[in-house]
């Protein structure tokens, strides 16, 4: 019953605020939203049709509801990226990851599950459920006989072995990470950079007409995201998948960022 502004999330405000009416969040994730309410009284907070909170709205006498049906710019803060998109958009990536799986001793299941378990990739919204749509072969895996992987697809190397991403201060670094649709078992992947941030320049060639200052992007099966990752904190730091279970697995690699 309320209307919802999305206005920045992760690390940054939105270069542009807009409505929406739901919102997808991948582990890790963050969205500031502003919520508008008409009338006083209790109202539910909904994840898939489940009720998950509550929020109580007492009367008032503020009128605030011309300022809020406002949607706020905030170009400023990609104004330098913004300005150069053309040039971004057209350079090679510096580095590429792909995104897949191995699995070990699965009594076949490994192979029968790349035939039974598609993602509708015209669908943005569409990925695999582990848990829903294999509960059976979610219980038989473990970090001992599944490996999920991150590849660079430059050097061949992946997870832990990748130990040559060494940057310096100030550089900004465009990422390609692709999310391979003919793995074993293609799903979504929450893709964290710790101790940075970056914008989305593109999923899937298109580019990105509204940037927000993020540290964690969701590639769904099949697609293909361009990131600007702005190494600005000096340190070694991790890369990974932010799915718990994908992380321990071995979706996970570090890079370092010089002085």
């Amino acid at each position: 019953g309320a209307k919802v502004k999305l206005v920045g999330g992760d690390v940054g405000r939105g270069e542009k605020e807009e409505w929406i009416d739901r919102i997808i969040l991948a582990p890790a994730e963050r969205s500031v939203v502003e919520v508008s309410y008409l009338e006083a009284g209790d109202f539910s907070i909904l994840n898939k049709g489940q009720k998950i909170g509550s929020v109580k709205v007492l009367p008032s006498e503020k009128k605030v509801r011309d300022s809020f049906e406002e949607l706020r710019t905030n170009s400023e803060d990609y104004k330098s990226i913004r300005g150069q998109m053309n040039s971004w958009f057209r350079k090679a990536p510096d580095k590429k990851l792909r995104a897949t799986i191995e699995m070990q001793g699965m009594g076949g299941m490994s192979g029968m599950m790349g035939h039974t378990e598609t993602a509708d990739l015209s669908d943005p919204e569409s990925g695999i459920e582990w848990e829903d749509t294999m509960q059976m072969m979610n219980q038989m895996s473990t970090d001992k006989n599944v490996t999920w992987k991150l590849v660079d697809e430059i050097t061949g190397k992946a997870n832990d072995a990748i130990d040559d991403w060494v940057f310096k201060k100030g550089d900004l670094v465009k990422v390609e990470i692709y999310n391979d649709p003919e793995s074993a078992h293609p799903m979504q992947h929450p893709i964290h950079f710790h101790g940075q941030r970056f914008v989305v320049l593109s999923r899937n060639g298109e580019a990105n007409e509204n940037f927000q200052w993020k540290d964690t992007a969701l590639v769904r099966p099949g697609e293909r995201v361009a990131l600007l990752v702005e190494m600005s904190n000096p340190g070694v730091w991790l890369a990974h998948c932010h799915i718990a279970e994908h992380m321990h697995a071995g979706m996970m690699f570090a890079f370092e960022v010089k002085k």
